[in-house]
């Protein structure tokens, strides 16, 4: 089961905003940080722990039988 993803702001009176990601592992997260490159230019960024942890990766297995 796939760990819920959260996303925090902070909007500084000055109009600065700040976003964290948490629940996604690797680069899991950087489609979600290119959507709010909408809201102004990228001034810092600072990769949690988790980018650096091991993506979960669900696949399937597939048995071959012979005959």
């Amino acid at each position: 089961m796939a760990t819920p993803q959260e996303i925090e702001f902070i909007i500084s009176p000055d109009g600065n905003v700040e976003f964290t990601i948490s629940g996604a592992k690797g680069g899991q997260c950087l489609p979600i940080a290119k959507l709010f490159e909408i809201l102004g230019e990228i001034t810092s960024d600072k990769p949690t722990s988790e980018f650096y942890a091991q993506e979960e990766i669900s696949g399937v297995t597939v048995a071959q039988q012979r005959r």
